[in-house]
């Protein structure tokens, strides 16, 4: 399937690879937007909203892709709001994975 099609997929709620793709067990799905409370961002991500607005009720996480995969040690990670790269955006080997 193109790229395009697996865009569609996506918001449907279903996960997408590559055959192309080295990683065993990698996928990318659709995260939607949502409104977390900020008491519940931790880190960085508090500080840069507390600074960026006064209105502390009213964050806003953006709908985005991200991609479950492993990190060099092996370990399960997620990365979030993974990037396609232009060999992704024009690959017709994507495909469906059963979850």
């Amino acid at each position: 399937m193109t790229f395009g099609e697996a865009l569609e997929n996506l918001k449907k709620g279903k996960f997408l690879a590559r055959r192309g793709w080295n990683g065993r067990g990698m996928f990318i799905y659709y995260t939607e937007g949502s409104e977390p409370r900020v008491e519940d961002l931790r880190g960085n991500a508090k500080k840069a909203w507390m600074k960026g607005s006064t209105k502390l009720d009213n964050a806003l996480l953006l709908p985005h892709i991200d991609m479950f995969t492993h990190d060099s040690s092996g370990r399960t990670a997620i990365l979030c709001g993974w990037l396609a790269s232009q060999s992704d955006m024009l690959s017709e080997d994507w495909e469906i994975v059963e979850g």
